[in-house]
């Protein structure tokens, strides 16, 4: 190096790749809130809302889920590293809490009903069989609770192999479409015309199994939330300072939420489950993108880290596959006390379910970090 190159402070020197597509830092606080927001979103619609919120709820709690995790992303892995990677910290966990769900499942439910499965008819066959259907579930991935066939003991957990999926294809479309943002864009593009034909293939013929198909209709959301980062649009929405900057943000989180409940109804129930959009992908993607929009509004209006808030975060993997074990529990509990079940106590029992995995979360992430992920706080 010459004395010259010497004299060049290594700040001044460009780095493309941070340029074009900045890294997020290691702990990012706005993340673990609209993370903590959007776990205990899926916590409340599962908990007995309306069918009105149900609709709602239907385009805003993956969706913003799976931006955070588009956001994350670093689109720096080939598809083979995608793919072993996310067996590591998606697939493993999944197969894992599973297991544990099928212990509960066997002890509580199975043997202490046993003469239903082996005395009364069942469609289902055999007392061996029906040990197997929950197998079965787990290898479809997905939410139907029981069929002739299969079983699904933790419904919610079908959005795990739906995940490993989405980041499989996006590994797949940066594979081709390398640092332009252009062909990446266009790379989504043809992902939703898979998405309208695959449509009407599974409407004519049958459903694709473990999150193929569920996958595909999330990504978009994914594609966004890489969009956001690769942008640097995080960063150029400035802290709000005051009570303008805050009720600006509060503005824009209402009129985004204001806008689903108008629209909702033109499209319907969403459920990425069963690989139904509604009536309108585009409409549906649209309605998926406002209430992102509106939960990270609300998100950006905290700057200081909470550890709750960050722990809750961590464990969001632990919070998705076993709060609907607690909710029947919590339920008993609610009607115990004479609580009436409206919107406002659901919030409550729902806040109650989340705050109970406080403790669980950090033994897990201590003693037992591959059930999640091997997720840090903050990652």
């Amino acid at each position: 190096m010459t004395k010259a190159e010497k004299a060049v402070p290594e700040a001044t020197v460009p780095n493309i790749v941070q340029e074009t597509v900045p890294k997020p830092p290691s702990r990012i606080v706005w993340i673990d809130y609209a993370r903590f927001i959007g776990i205990w979103l899926v916590v409340y619609a599962h908990s007995g809302v309306t069918d009105d919120l149900w609709r709602f709820f239907s385009v805003v709690v993956l969706q913003i889920l799976v931006f955070l995790s588009g956001y994350l992303e670093k689109n720096n892995k080939t598809v083979l590293q995608s793919i072993t990677g996310g067996c590591r910290s998606i697939l493993l966990p999944y197969a894992l809490l599973y297991a544990v769900a099928y212990v509960y499942w066997f002890v509580i439910d199975f043997i202490f009903h046993i003469d239903m499965y082996t005395f009364e008819p069942r469609e289902s066959g055999p007392v061996v069989f029906t040990l197997l259907k929950p197998v079965i579930g787990m290898l479809l991935g997905q939410g139907t609770y029981e069929s002739t066939y299969s079983m699904m003991l933790v419904f919610p957990m079908w959005f795990m192999p739906a995940l490993f999926f989405v980041r499989v294809y996006h590994s797949i479309i940066i594979a081709f479409s390398g640092d332009s943002l252009k062909r990446y864009c266009l790379g989504v593009a043809v992902l939703l015309l898979v998405i309208l034909g695959l449509n009407i293939f599974e409407t004519r013929f049958f459903r694709i199994p473990f999150g193929v198909d569920c996958g595909l209709l999330l990504y978009p959301f994914f594609a966004f939330g890489n969009v956001v980062r690769r942008m640097n649009f995080i960063s150029k929405m400035k802290p709000p300072v005051g009570v303008p900057g805050i009720a600006l943000h509060l503005l824009v989180a209402a009129v985004g939420f204001a806008f689903i409940w108008i629209a909702i109804p033109y499209n319907g129930t969403a459920d990425v489950n069963v690989f139904y959009f509604g009536e309108n992908l585009i409409l549906y993607v649209l309605l998926g993108y406002a209430g992102i929009i509106s939960v990270l509004a609300i998100a950006l209006l905290f700057n200081k880290p909470d550890p709750i808030c960050s722990r809750i975060s961590t464990g969001t993997l632990l919070i998705m596959a076993y709060h609907g074990i607690l909710i029947p529990y919590i339920n008993r509990l609610a009607l115990i006390f004479n609580m009436e079940f409206n919107n406002w106590s659901v919030i409550l029992l729902s806040i109650l379910n989340v705050g109970l995995f406080i403790i669980p979360i950090g033994i897990v992430q201590r003693y037992f970090p591959i059930l999640i992920g091997g997720r840090k706080s903050g990652a």
